[in-house]
């Protein structure tokens, strides 16, 4: 069943098209990812589904019953609201029947009669009904998936940070009774377990979904269709973002081939008409000039197809340099704390040459701290970090500012590598920048230009110890696969923090994760890092579980070491075993000679898939009986 249709919407800011006779369709129970460079039109065809935003032409319709939350709009609340009374407030009909409930027992007390009696019974079937009695259990169990505390639910609504009002307005919108979900960047300012909670919402979400989003990895779990907007039209991909992609990538490849062909037709048809001319000029023959005006009004006929724009592949990498120290960083007793708030409680670590660490935590855990310690930027209460006297910094910060914001492009490239304008330009071309951008000025950028201009810098000086600060965070889908490409070249150590799980994914090999002043230490690939914290919070009967944070470490202590340690191995040996028992079944059918070409296939590629889980299984298998 239809759920929304938009057909030949127009929308336009003044002489600017956004939207240019926009059609798509979504349909009920679909999770559908909206990708798009930045101002395509996303955002505004999400603000007209909403019914926030007008359009000029075409037509919008929603079926009957659609009840729809946005999660770009900050709801305005009581100034004195606290977080705890925002996340009450999607169930206020449900206390409002609870408080018809109360009023009512109180006049039973006074009036039993059989008329009060037959109306309470009505009242309390249609709030067992709507799970009255659950709506507490419901409000402290999104609380406790978005780490909300008792003094964060307690805290005013007003007096909260931006990224805090997006968490509880999230919370909010999964109290609310809505069937469609509008999701415009929903991972920015979350930190990972509150991700996985999401996706798994979303999973489980008995409505329609429909988000906008950047994050690669989010769109791989969350989403099972993809619709591309751009240049305000857009065109539908089955699948998640991996589908997508490869489908993009065959699109493209199959346009360049029609592209070449029909180039190739065109050139065969303009030397033939050439070649009519020349025999027609040594003949003297009309009938053959004809024949080649036929042929040049053939080409003319023809309308040819735009050539495929493929962005060229960066030109250079990083300038890396070797170390001549196998320790880039060692760290011992390194204490730190704000005030009240413990971000080290001496932390002793090791960082090696060609380490590829990912620093991870809880927002607030102090990630970007440790990062801004290790670089020597932020002061130690007690301990000491020792960097490798050979060591060659290169710093990507989070928040890129640059001290004089009226200089171009071209003066701060120029002056940073102390190139001429000739060399300059060339080399800023490689980075995207052409022609008159070279001339934007630095307040001017935007988040992806100066990511790239900074790129630029580090990578055409002499490094061998990387530090990024989120880089890929507000970034379109394009600029963060441009960085990803930039940061591939890099050879040397790499220290980073990021919430993009497909950059992490791609570029950490070991991870330092903190947690109430504790950094644990987990070395392997971010699936089964992944799997593992998962898994301990999945734990049954757990006697204190962290608050608000990871445990992770090879040589974590816990209460919970030897029942993690049975609980897990027993479930990973079981699925073990019945994939072994069905990978016999399949060998069993593939030699007795009985099945047709089709159901052969079909085992083979069951094989091959039982394989791979058969391996990853495995190999999580032996980290839980070296790792906890």
């Amino acid at each position: 069943m239809i759920r929304i249709v938009m057909k030949d919407i127009e929308k336009y800011y003044g002489a600017n098209y956004v939207l240019k006779k926009l059609n798509l369709e979504i349909f009920e129970g679909e999770r559908v990812g909206i990708l798009g460079p930045n101002g395509a039109g996303k955002s505004t065809a999400f603000k007209i589904i909403s019914g926030s935003e007008n359009y000029e032409t075409g037509d919008l319709f929603i079926t009957r019953g659609a009840n729809i939350g946005v999660l770009d709009q900050i709801p305005v609340y009581p100034e004195d609201y606290s977080v705890k009374q925002c996340l009450y407030t999607p169930l206020e009909s449900i206390m409002n029947q609870k408080r018809e409930l109360d009023e009512m027992t109180e006049k039973l007390k006074v009036d039993a009669s059989e008329r009060l009696l037959e109306k309470y019974g009505e009242m309390l079937s249609r709030f067992e009904l709507a799970e009255g009695y659950a709506i507490d259990d419901k409000v402290n169990d999104v609380a406790k998936a978005f780490n909300f505390d008792e003094t964060f639910l307690e805290k005013p609504f007003m007096l909260l940070s931006g990224g805090e009002k997006t968490k509880v307005n999230l919370a909010c919108l999964f109290l609310s009774d809505i069937n469609v979900l509008l999701l415009d960047e929903p991972t920015n300012h979350l930190d990972l377990s509150t991700i996985n909670w999401v996706e798994d919402h979303i999973k489980q979400f008995d409505g329609t979904v429909i988000v906008i989003s950047h994050d690669r990895y989010f769109l791989n779990q969350a989403v099972t269709r993809i619709i591309e907007i751009n240049d305000g039209q857009a065109q539908s991909f089955k699948g998640n973002y991996d589908a997508y992609s490869d489908q993009k990538k065959l699109q493209m490849e199959q346009q360049l081939a029609q592209y070449t062909i029909e180039q190739k037709k065109i050139k065969q048809l303009e030397e033939a008409a050439k070649r009519m001319h020349e025999w027609a000029k040594q003949a003297d023959s009309a009938k053959m000039h004809r024949r080649a005006f036929s042929i040049e009004k053939r080409i003319e006929r023809i309308d040819p197809l735009e050539k495929p724009k493929v962005e060229k592949k960066l030109a250079s990498g990083f300038d890396a340099i070797k170390s001549k120290s196998n320790e880039m960083a060692r760290v011992e007793g390194l204490k730190k704390a704000f005030t009240d708030h413990v971000i080290l409680k001496g932390f002793d670590g090791l960082v090696r040459k060609n380490d590829r660490i990912a620093l991870l935590g809880n927002n607030g855990s102090g990630k970007t701290t440790l990062l801004k310690m290790l670089l020597e930027m932020e002061p130690l209460d007690s301990g000491f970090i020792k960097l490798s006297p050979s060591s060659e910094i290169g710093y990507l910060p989070q928040e890129i500012v640059f001290e004089d914001g009226e200089m171009t492009v071209l003066e701060w490239i120029k002056e940073s590598l102390e190139k001429d304008e000739a060399s300059a330009r060339s080399l800023l071309a490689q980075y995207r920048f052409k022609q008159d951008t070279v001339f934007k000025k630095l307040s001017g950028l935007s988040g992806g230009e100066k990511t790239r201009l900074m790129l630029c810098k580090l990578m055409n000086g002499p490094v061998n110890f990387l530090f990024l600060d989120e880089p890929t965070n507000h970034l379109d889908i394009e600029s963060r696969e441009w960085v990803e490409e930039a940061v591939a070249e890099y050879q040397g150590t790499m220290v980073f923090v990021s919430h993009d799980r497909h950059f992490i994914m791609k570029f950490s090999s070991k991870y330092w994760t903190l947690a109430n002043g504790e950094v644990y230490e987990y070395e392997g690939d971010f699936e089964s890092y992944k799997g593992i914290v998962e898994d301990y919070y999945k734990m049954p009967d757990k006697s204190e579980p962290v608050k608000n944070d990871v445990v992770i470490k090879s040589d974590l202590q816990s209460t919970n070491k030897s029942k993690l340690n049975t609980v897990m191995i027993e479930k990973l040996e079981n699925e073990i075993e019945q994939i072994e028992e069905r990978l016999l079944e399949i060998e069993d059918f593939l030699y007795s000679g009985d099945l047709k070409a089709e159901e052969i296939e079909r085992m083979i590629d069951e094989k091959e898939s039982l394989n791979r889980s058969h391996e990853k299984l495995y190999e999580r298998w032996t980290k839980y009986s070296i790792v906890i």
